[in-house]
């Protein structure tokens, strides 16, 4: 085998290869839309994700600027596999999940898959996804978890 000819199979495995350091995107809309409730939300509240490995170690948390109800943010990840995401709509822009008395959530947030507890945090393993096409958006509904304190 020429030299070469290896350099052309090496240059095209490192190129199409998820090895390359090239990181993939998944995209989530966040869809903030409570039934009967036209909450005007304040232009200084941002969207949170954590996203997390399958294990439910946290990969990234970031914070996107709230434009709209309804938003897709992009997180990178290095390569195609199983996460659990949680997000929030940080509604004051304290950088965290507001909590009531009895330790609920006050502001709107959600989980992967849909995941819902009423007393707790979902498991990790009805949180997980399947991550393995870029060209698909996740849709995540977000909303208060009881009746809308505000």
């Amino acid at each position: 085998m020429s030299p070469l000819y290896r350099l052309t199979i090496f240059i095209f495995i490192y190129f199409s290869s998820p090895l390359n350091g090239q990181p993939y995107k998944i995209k989530f809309q966040l869809d903030f839309s409570e039934k009967g409730n036209n909450e005007i939300v304040s232009k200084n509240a941002n969207w949170m994700i954590s996203l997390r490995d399958e294990k439910g170690q946290v990969i990234t948390q970031q914070l996107f600027s709230f434009k709209n109800k309804k938003q897709i943010c992009n997180i990178q990840v290095p390569e195609y596999g199983i996460y659990t995401a949680n997000f929030y709509l940080d509604l004051n822009n304290n950088q965290k999940l507001d909590r009531g008395i009895l330790g609920q959530p006050i502001e709107p947030y959600a989980f992967s898959n849909g995941a819902r507890n009423y007393f707790g945090i979902p498991s990790i393993g009805s949180q997980q996804f399947n991550f393995s096409d870029e060209s698909k958006q996740i849709n995540i509904p977000i909303n208060y978890h009881f009746r809308n304190p505000f």
